[in-house]
C-alpha cells in the first residue's frame, strides 16, 4: 500500500503544528498574566487605604512641586543677576588696576628721570668744583 503526501498536505500539517505551539504559548502567557494581575490585586487591596491617602494628597504635592519649581526659577534669575553684577564689577576692577599700574609706571618713570637729573647735576657740580 502506498500513501502519497503532497507538499500542500505537509504545509498544512506544519501550519497546524505551528498553530498548536502558538496556542499553547498564548495559553501559558495568559495564565501568567492572570496570575500577575491576581498578585497586583492582592497588593492593591492590602494597601487600599494608603493608596487612597496618597491620591488625596496628590493636588497638594503637585502644588508644592509647582511652588518649588517657581522658587528655583526665581533663584536662578537672582543668581544670573548677581553673576552679571559680579562680572561687571570684576571688569571695572581690572580696568582700575590696569590704570593704577599705568599711573605707578608713569610715576616711577618721572622719579627715575628726576633721579637721573639730580645725579647728573651733582656729578656736573663736583666736576666744576674740582677744576
Amino acid at each position: 500500500m502506498t500513501v502519497t503526501i503532497s507538499f500542500y498536505q505537509v504545509a498544512l500539517f506544519l501550519l497546524l503544528i505551528v498553530m498548536i505551539a502558538a496556542g499553547a504559548y498564548l495559553i501559558i502567557a495568559l495564565r501568567n498574566f492572570n496570575r500577575l494581575m491576581g498578585n497586583l490585586n492582592i497588593i492593591a487591596e492590602a494597601n487600599r487605604q494608603d493608596i487612597i491617602k496618597a491620591l488625596a494628597l496628590m493636588p497638594t504635592i503637585a502644588e508644592n512641586v509647582n511652588d518649588a519649581s517657581i522658587g528655583a526659577r526665581n533663584s536662578l534669575v537672582q543668581a544670573e543677576a548677581a553673576i552679571d553684577v559680579i562680572g561687571a564689577n570684576m571688569a571695572k576692577t581690572a580696568v582700575s588696576v590696569s590704570q593704577t599700574a599705568d599711573q605707578v609706571t608713569n610715576y616711577s618713570i618721572v622719579v627715575a628721570e628726576v633721579a637721573k637729573a639730580l645725579v647728573h647735576a651733582f656729578s656736573n657740580h663736583r666736576k666744576s668744583s674740582a677744576c
